[in-house]
């Protein structure tokens, strides 16, 4: 590793951030305010799913699957996906070993969720591997599809290879909600308000063959994820 480098590894080899003791402090701090908040968003909120519930019973009888969503609903899917630990299904978020990806690891880790480290665009070799390895850990991975930075809405084909090589099947996660706070940022990053109603459409499971063309599956993939979208917006 040249001096350049900007992550460090963890002995088990995985990926962190190269943090200073207040740095890593700081993060600390904050990461606790964000859970709270979240903690009052999950106690108060209403999770509807409006279309597919019958698909995450077929993927608990399948094993774990590779949850996909829109990286402007990471924290709405995010909220419904911790759900599913009360139905025995361990979900992991695959977040950038960046300062910023420490923050939202810390926060994810005060929910419960299993953390995999890594960046399509700066580790991806590592960031395949470690959502490979969860899977064999019976964890079912979370893939933004769009992220880490666009262009939104823009299916990538991480989740695509993964299902290739693992056989885990693609489960699409269409997200909306009623009360919000939007950012602006690439993704417009939706936050949701206490009180609000989150509305859910999931797909069915979509297995990839070994032999299927990278290409065609992601936008295949990309289309029903607007689908599923635009379902959980129109609340039907």
């Amino acid at each position: 590793m040249s001096d350049r480098e900007p992550f460090l590894r963890n002995p088990d080899g995985s990926l962190r951030a190269n943090l200073t003791v207040w740095q890593s402090l700081k993060i600390s701090l904050l990461a606790r305010v964000a859970s709270a908040y979240i903690r009052l968003v999950r106690l108060t909120c209403r999770i509807q799913v409006v279309a597919g519930s019958g698909h995450l019973e077929t993927a608990r009888r399948e094993g774990p699957v590779i949850a996909c969503a829109w990286h402007q609903a990471e924290l709405v899917s995010g909220i419904y996906l911790l759900t599913w630990q009360r139905l025995a299904m361990r979900v992991g978020f695959l977040i950038s070993p960046s300062r910023e990806g420490e923050f939202i690891a810390r926060v994810a880790r005060l929910h419960g969720a299993a953390v995999m480290r890594g960046s399509s665009t700066r580790s991806g070799r590592e960031a395949l591997w470690a959502m490979a390895k969860a899977l064999e850990e019976d964890t079912s991975p979370v893939v933004f599809a769009d992220g880490p930075s666009g262009p939104a809405q823009q299916f990538k084909a991480g989740a695509v290879i993964l299902s290739r090589r693992t056989g885990a099947a693609v489960l699409p996660v269409g997200c909306a909600l009623d009360g919000y706070w939007q950012l602006r940022t690439w993704d417009g990053t939706l936050i949701p308000k206490p009180f609000a109603r989150l509305r859910i459409a999931l797909g069915p499971p979509q297995t990839i063959s070994p032999d299927a063309d990278v290409d065609t599956e992601t936008e295949r993939l990309g289309r029903l994820l607007n689908e599923l979208t635009e379902q959980a917006w129109q609340g039907a």
